[in-house]
């Protein structure tokens, strides 16, 4: 039996500011291999393409919003 006693807790990179009208990539960190992400956008924001790996473009239409990842293995 193997037990993570301290297995790293992913995050979301990637500016937490930015202007409006402008598209920023936000990455998942660290990925854990086997895992896929799925990415969504609140507020005045959308994702743009398909998602790469752990990464998503997001176009940002204001200067408020916030991005959520959930993480499937």
């Amino acid at each position: 039996t193997v037990v993570a006693t301290n297995p790293p807790t992913p995050t979301i990179t990637g500016p937490a500011t930015v202007c409006a009208n402008s598209s920023t990539t936000y990455a998942v960190t660290p990925a854990n291999a086997g895992s896929t992400y799925q990415f969504s956008v609140t507020g005045a924001g959308n994702t743009l393409g398909v998602q790469s790996g752990n990464q998503q473009v997001v176009n940002w239409s204001s200067n408020s919003g916030s991005l959520r990842s959930e993480e499937r293995r």
